[in-house]
């Protein structure tokens, strides 16, 4: 069972992460002979309030993928209303110098994130998969699967 540990940044619970195709669709590709995007690194938030993983687009349009629907989605800026937001399958590998643990085939929602200074909302849909320990007074987190 890999235990991530981590440092709490000035903007939280932040852990880089790889943001790739899926596995059927990474074995699409290769039966195709077509090219496989690469992977794209990026920074990502753990956020107990999300029930749901988010991407940020851009990352979504360098993989070259198209979404497989539409989900409804309430934030806290579209009150009790939801907004139809776009759904994709994507692989996610959470990154750390000597260790990673990698979701092969995820469902994430496409939502506006750059502009907060990391570009996926690691929600409760990962978390429930291990446990999230959250040491605010160590200034760290870990996260176990």
């Amino acid at each position: 069972m890999p235990i991530l540990t981590l440092e709490n940044s000035a903007g939280g619970p932040i852990c880089d992460l790889m943001v790739g195709v899926s596995a059927p669709r990474d074995q699409a590709l290769r039966s195709e002979n077509l090219p496989i995007p690469q992977p794209v690194r990026a920074r990502g938030l753990v956020d107990t309030g999300a029930s749901s993983t988010c991407v940020d687009p851009q990352i979504l349009a360098a993989l070259k993928i198209s979404p497989k629907g539409l989900i409804p989605m309430i934030t806290p800026s579209t009150g009790s209303i939801p907004v139809d937001a776009p759904v994709y399958d994507v692989s996610l590998t959470i990154v750390l110098p000597r260790m990673s643990y990698t979701f092969n085939a995820h469902s994430v929602i496409e939502s506006s994130l750059n502009h907060q200074g990391f570009s996926i909302l690691i929600g409760r849909d990962i978390l429930s998969h291990g446990m999230l320990i959250y040491q605010g007074v160590a200034g760290g987190f870990q996260l176990i699967f």
